[in-house]
């Protein structure tokens, strides 16, 4: 689809320059420009809506002072995504944590879903759930544990 509108967008600009005799340089790029902000319009507006996001659910804090944190996640694309097991993944940069029951979900249905998955760490553990190249990331502390449930990070 992109192809065949670069395509139309060239030969439009070919036949405008040759209407208008162009000779100087500084409308053609004031045309081009036009042509880049027009498509970036066209992409904004086809991907308005339509995104994967990772959410906290539920931040509790545990008699040994460890913290359980419960994930989930939103997905307003309208079909459901499926990406490669390395796509989904938990990054730790500090601290330590335990993933409970598996691995990060890599099978994504539409809507919103709490509680997929359940991590248990340390105070002041960093902890990104990295989605595609999109990141949610939580620093573990007393803060957390007053945390509204359904909150996006």
């Amino acid at each position: 689809m992109r192809i065949v509108l670069d395509m139309i967008l060239a030969s439009t600009l070919k036949q405008l320059i040759s209407v208008i005799e162009l000779n100087s340089p500084s409308y053609l790029v004031i045309i081009i420009m036009l042509m880049i902000i027009g498509q970036l319009l066209w992409w904004s507006w086809t991907n308005r809506k339509s995104y994967l996001k990772a959410t906290i659910n539920d931040v509790e804090q545990l008699e040994d002072g460890s913290y359980c944190i419960s994930w989930g996640y939103i997905n307003n694309t309208g079909k459901p995504i499926f990406l490669h097991h390395k796509e989904s993944s938990l990054v730790v940069s500090n601290g330590a944590i335990l993933l409970l029951g598996g691995q990060p979900p890599y099978q994504f249905d539409t809507g919103e879903h709490r509680q997929v998955m359940k991590i248990v760490a340390l105070e002041n553990t960093e902890v990104e759930w990295v989605i595609k190249e999109k990141r949610t990331k939580v620093v573990v502390n007393n803060k957390h544990k007053k945390r509204k449930e359904g909150k996006i990070i």
